[in-house]
């Protein structure tokens, strides 16, 4: 008898917790925002006052990127590009002569995987549009409108060539020997609708190292700053004597509409967070900027969130 009472009151119990919901914290409505002014110069602090207590805080300040009006995603035009990037070579005995050169493609396929993928694209040489290092000491490209190579509805492809000739080629025992190349500081600028934007540097370009003869051993590197070109040894009677090229390509910089994906918010408050009373922000332009605060509570059985809006007015100082 005793045994069934007590699982008759576990089963109980088990029934009663699978009914049971989490309730989400209340009074959300409550949530509010103002300011102590309606106008604020250029990097003034601007003191947004915080009423209620939502689990969860964000802010969108109304800026370039961070805008809550584009919190599903960004399209912006890219009709206009510019490249820039600084050059070193260092001092080598007996130099090949015109082994750099920087080429633009519109139709590489983007596989990496194999030389005669570069070599199917057609690439154009704008080697010329630039200024190349004559020395050791890292020379400016200069910021150079490389627009004219958009094409719409394309992406467009960066890519370095280093090129080895073989003695027999050069046929000039002065001039026969590999030199070193490096590339520093490389940025593909898109200018948009929303203004200047940095597409791709050094570290974010995605330059793919290619070698139309992969079984010579040469000893061009790659590093998160740097590119370092650099062929075969070609000093011995052993040693390889062929032309080649090596390719650094960069990733494909999409050109026309590009998604830019959404403004994300900054994080104001985190549901372990104490109440926060104040925010603070400052802007460094002038303009009219909508801010938003996404107040929000939730938990493993749902959410809500409400919406407060407050306008913003900078002028110059």
């Amino acid at each position: 008898m005793n045994k069934l009472f007590y699982l008759l009151s576990a089963s109980v119990i088990l029934l009663g917790s699978c009914e049971y919901k989490m309730e989400l914290t209340p009074n959300l409505d409550d949530f509010a925002v103002s300011t102590g002014a309606n106008v604020y110069r250029v990097n003034e602090i601007v003191d947004f006052k915080l009423k209620g207590n939502p689990d969860i805080i964000t802010f969108y300040s109304g800026e370039l990127y961070n805008d809550y009006a584009h919190k599903d995603g960004r399209i912006i035009r890219v009709e206009h590009a510019d490249l820039y990037f600084t050059t070193s070579i260092p001092v080598t005995a007996r130099p090949q002569e015109n082994q750099f050169a920087v080429m633009a493609s519109t139709d590489f396929n983007g596989d990496y995987s194999s030389w005669s993928n570069i070599d199917d694209a057609h690439w154009v040489d704008i080697t010329d549009r630039f200024i190349l290092a004559t020395s050791i000491t890292f020379t400016s490209s200069g910021v150079v409108d490389i627009s004219d190579l958009i094409e719409p509805g394309k992406p467009l492809f960066i890519g370095f060539k280093y090129t080895v000739r073989s003695k027999a080629e050069i046929n000039d025992p002065a001039h026969e020997r590999p030199r070193t190349w490096h590339i520093q500081s490389f940025t593909f600028t898109g200018n948009t609708d929303a203004g200047p934007l940095v597409m791709g540097d050094m570290e974010t370009a995605g330059f793919n190292i290619i070698h139309q003869h992969p079984e010579i051993v040469s000893k061009t590197v790659q590093s998160a700053s740097r590119i370092t070109f650099l062929g075969h040894p070609m000093d011995e009677p052993t040693d390889p004597d062929i032309h080649t090229e090596i390719w650094a390509v960069s990733k494909p910089f999409e050109t026309g509409d590009v998604n830019r994906g959404p403004d994300r918010p900054i994080a104001v408050k985190a549901d372990l967070n104490p109440r926060l009373e104040s925010y603070t922000h400052t802007y460094t332009k002038p303009g009219i900027y909508k801010a938003y605060f996404v107040g929000m509570n939730a938990n493993i059985e749902g959410s809500q969130q409400v919406i407060r809006e407050v306008d913003v007015t900078v002028i110059a100082d």
